[in-house]
């Protein structure tokens, strides 16, 4: 038996497989695979990149679990998610759950506690006896605080008032302009305005630009990026409070939190000041393995020791 985990998200869409064992036997990669954001035809795509190496395993006894993005906000999406591997490997899913729950699976051992996943987008997962919530994951018009998408429309609406003398010119304006080859503000508003399907991927990509402006000093890009953490820490706060943790195991996945000192700081600082008995840390295996977990986990296989010995 092989056991696939699958983590879709935005920018990227990951696969491992495991044996019976725990030990890894395959992995691929692929762009991202949000059918919502991104459109059916670029997920089939994706998955058909990150998926491609398990026809090579040959094992007549696949298991699949997958963490993808939509799935429980738009009814139904697991359904086309479940068919397309079915399309590529033959087999349907054992199980297909939010990105955010094979992030918590994989960033707290299956206890108790919350789990943030802030990356392109930005969404956070918690149980407690037996009782599980949701907070954000709205997606890139309502939602997606503290995400890579959300730091790349607040730099952008910066540059906007510091074009209109509205804010004062600064670093991050110049290294923009800089980073996507920007004349004047004609190349600005052509840039924003004619990013086509891409466009929520694009704006992600802003956030770089903001993390090293403010690791110049750039006093703007250093109050977006500590405001984003703030967000982060306010879906920890909403569900701590929702489900009544006494102490609390925050776990976070997704390069915003693991890559970005700032929002980092920003977002450990609100939750250990804000949340009850709080305890923070990075994600013990990365989310993708979280998909493996799960599914031994619902057969009934002790494996996680030994899956975890590998993260």
């Amino acid at each position: 038996m092989i056991v696939v985990g699958v983590d879709g998200g935005g920018t990227k869409t990951e696969a491992v497989a495991v044996d019976r064992f725990g030990n890894v036997v395959g992995s691929g990669v692929g762009g991202s695979s949000n059918a919502v954001e991104n459109g059916k035809a670029e997920t089939r795509k994706s998955l058909e990149e990150a998926l491609s190496f398990v026809r090579e395993l040959k094992d007549p006894d696949l298991k699949i679990g997958m963490g993808m993005p939509a799935v429980g906000e738009i009814r139904g999406i697991e359904d086309f998610y479940s068919e397309v591997v079915f399309e590529i490997l033959g087999v349907r899913p054992v199980v297909v759950v939010n990105d955010v729950v094979v992030g918590w699976y994989a960033g707290t051992k299956g206890e108790d506690g919350i789990h943030i996943v802030a990356g392109t987008g930005s969404i956070a997962y918690a149980r407690r006896n037996g009782r599980d919530a949701r907070c954000g994951g709205w997606g890139s018009i309502i939602g997606d605080e503290g995400s890579a998408y959300d730091i790349g429309i607040q730099t952008l609406r910066a540059v906007s008032m510091q074009l209109d003398g509205r804010m004062k010119e600064g670093l991050l304006k110049s290294l923009l302009f800089e980073k996507l080859s920007l004349k004047d503000e004609y190349d600005f508003s052509t840039w924003v305005y004619k990013l086509g399907e891409n466009r929520r991927k694009k704006i992600a990509s802003v956030a770089r630009i903001t993390y090293e402006a403010a690791e110049s000093g750039d006093r703007v890009s250093i109050e977006i990026l500590k405001r984003a953490g703030e967000e982060l820490g306010k879906l920890a706060l909403a569900l701590s409070r929702k489900l009544d943790f006494k102490r609390t195991l925050v776990s976070y996945s997704g390069g915003v939190l693991e890559k970005n000192r700032f929002v980092r700081k920003s977002f450990e600082e609100f939750v250990m000041s804000k949340v009850r008995n709080a305890r923070v840390k990075s994600s013990i295996c990365p989310p993708v393995f979280g998909g493996v977990i799960m599914v031994f986990e619902r057969m009934g296989i002790p494996a996680l020791d030994r899956i975890l010995g590998m993260c």
